[in-house]
Parts: C-alpha cells; sequence; structure tokens
C-alpha cells in the first residue's frame, strides 16, 4: 500500500508577522509529527504551493529550518504566494521545465506523480498556455501509468 501526504497553504513568513510566523510555524511542525506517525508511515510528502506567505527569501529560509528535519521525503510545488525565483534560490534542486516552471514528474513505487506550476502574484489560481503544453507531452510520455498530478489551487 503507497501512502502519500499532501500538505497546502503552510504561508511560513518573516518577523515581519511575528503572530503569523509564530501560528504558521507551530501548524506545520504539528502537521509534520502527525504525519511522521501514520501508519504506513507515507513514501512522500507533497507540499504544493503557498509554502510561504510573500514570496520571501527569508520565508523561504524559515521553511527550510522547520523542514531540515524532516523524516520523509518533501517534494515541492509552487503556489500564488511564492515566487519562482526566492524558491528556486533556496531550493535549487527542485526541477524546472524549459520555461523556468518548478514543475516535474517522478515516480513513488508504481505511481507516477505530476507536479504543476501555476500561476504567482494573483489572488487566484492559473494555468498558462506553456504550463498546458508542457503537461500535455508529459502526460503523453506514459500514458499507460496510474498518474497523480499535483498542483495549488
Amino acid at each position: 500500500m503507497l501512502t502519500i501526504a499532501q500538505i497546502t497553504d503552510l504561508h511560513i513568513t518573516n518577523g515581519s508577522q511575528p503572530k503569523d510566523r509564530e501560528r504558521n510555524a507551530a501548524r506545520l511542525r504539528t502537521v509534520l509529527k502527525s504525519i511522521y506517525a501514520m501508519k504506513p508511515r507515507p513514501a512522500a510528502i507533497l507540499a504544493t504551493g503557498d509554502l510561504v506567505d510573500l514570496g520571501q527569501a527569508d520565508e523561504y529560509d524559515e521553511l527550510k529550518q522547520i523542514l531540515a528535519g524532516c523524516e520523509i521525503p518533501i517534494y515541492y510545488g509552487i503556489g500564488n504566494h511564492d515566487a519562482r525565483s526566492a524558491f528556486r534560490a533556496a531550493f535549487p534542486a527542485t526541477p524546472v521545465d524549459e520555461n523556468g516552471f518548478v514543475q516535474y514528474a517522478f515516480m513513488l513505487g508504481d505511481l507516477r506523480v505530476v507536479m504543476c506550476d501555476t500561476v504567482e502574484g494573483k489572488e487566484h489560481g492559473g494555468f498558462c498556455d506553456k504550463r498546458a503544453a508542457w503537461l500535455k507531452r508529459t502526460l503523453a510520455e506514459a500514458p499507460d501509468t496510474p498518474t497523480l498530478l499535483a498542483l495549488h489551487h
């Protein structure tokens, strides 16, 4: 049995919002403890966007600090509150497509997971033609493989 945990809307923030900083960081730590206690333990955690609140570098530093000891592999996607350039600076190992969007596919056992990028800086989700073309090509590469799409919004 394959178990995957999905977390979203973490909204980790910096010292400019001290109340939110403490509350959101504590929530994430509590969620991680709950995930670690799951039986069976998840094979992966999908963090699907709005990882931080303002898209600032120090917020990603805070996120990295909280997740530094994570016991389960984490796969990142970004949401409308994230800033692609600041995210990429903090998490350079996360793949991007030919357009620089944070989207990629990977296997978890027999399941293919496709992480999709969405529009940043808007209060709503969005998916442009370039992202859609990448998704169409990526899905066509393995049409008979069970596939999970992961994205924000």
